[in-house]
């Protein structure tokens, strides 16, 4: 197979340095089948008693941000008292599909097992797909706002920045949540140093939270660590890839086809590390101190 990743290969220094942040988005909990931003919004509009004045096909079409649509939503189905409605409907995209799970997601986690020192994860994600699969045994399992500090970026933690099971009514998923989080000094704070002390590799994220990218615009550290985002062929316009190199320092890596990506980034991680046997898994804690298992 072609060596799609090979510009990756410049990120290497920073992982024996511990200085790499790996960016988890969307995309990886999709192989574990659960579902996109479409799929939800589909799912919401499936009653017809609350969007009779909608045309369905038109609102997913529209390009409006998918924060905004899921806020217009669950405003529509609060002010008709079925706001449990609007949250089990959410509860089952983060819920991973078993035969997927197990076929697709954990050996694929298990290649990321090969990387050493292992990094720093950051998703977006609220699910829990990576600490339940029990693969890379990590110690912390940052997700409130007041964990968000310096001193928790150490080897084996992994934060949830938009939220996470434990707290999932809390957790961020329309645009009046964005934009109010978004906002608080401390997670401004927070991501600053990230982006400005680490390389960050983008894996399964769009780059499509309007609010991160204003942040990676005004933490821009050009000329300094470069980031890289690995993207499906496609996915990205040639002014969509010069833009994020001139505002945020982002190198864009075309992989191939989307389906492609679990073999192609595992085959990057086996070529680049040295293949450690599996032992034991540790248990996860929360910020807390619980157990997850």
């Amino acid at each position: 197979m072609e060596d799609k990743l090979k510009i990756l290969d410049e990120s290497l220094n920073y992982f024996f340095d511990k200085k790499v942040v790996l960016f988890v988005g969307a995309g990886i909990s999709r192989i574990a089948g659960c579902y996109d931003w479409n799929s939800v919004i589909k799912n919401l509009l499936n009653d017809d008693n609350l969007f009779k004045d909608i045309d369905k096909g038109d609102f997913i079409k529209s390009r409006e941000r998918n924060n905004v649509k899921i806020q217009f939503l669950k405003n529509r189905y609060i002010n008709e008292g079925k706001e449990k409605k609007f949250f089990a409907i959410l509860r089952e995209a983060i819920t991973p599909d078993p035969k997927l799970y197990y076929k697709d997601y954990i050996p694929f986690i298990k290649s990321l097992r090969n990387i050493n020192p292992f990094p720093i994860i950051l998703t977006t994600n609220v699910d829990s797909c990576i600490e339940d699969s029990g693969q890379l045994g990590y110690e912390k399992i940052y997700y409130e706002i007041n964990d968000f500090v310096i001193e928790n970026l150490q080897e084996g933690s992994i934060f949830h920045l938009h939220g996470y099971k434990e707290n999932f009514l809390s957790s961020l998923f329309s645009y009046e949540e964005y934009r109010n989080y978004y906002e608080k000094k401390s997670f401004k704070e927070f991501v600053n140093y990230v982006f400005t002390n680490y390389c960050i590799i983008f894996i399964g994220y769009s780059l499509s939270d309007d609010e991160l990218r204003q942040l990676l615009n005004i933490f821009n550290k050009k000329n300094r660590i470069k980031n890289y985002i690995l993207v499906p062929e496609n996915e990205f316009s040639e002014t969509d890839i010069a833009v994020n190199k001139e505002l945020y320092d982002l190198y864009t890596i075309e992989y191939g086809k989307v389906d492609n990506f679990p073999e192609i980034f595992s085959s990057w991680i086996a070529k680049n590390f040295k293949v450690e046997p599996i032992g034991s898994v540790k248990s996860f804690s929360t910020s807390s101190g619980r157990s997850v298992k």
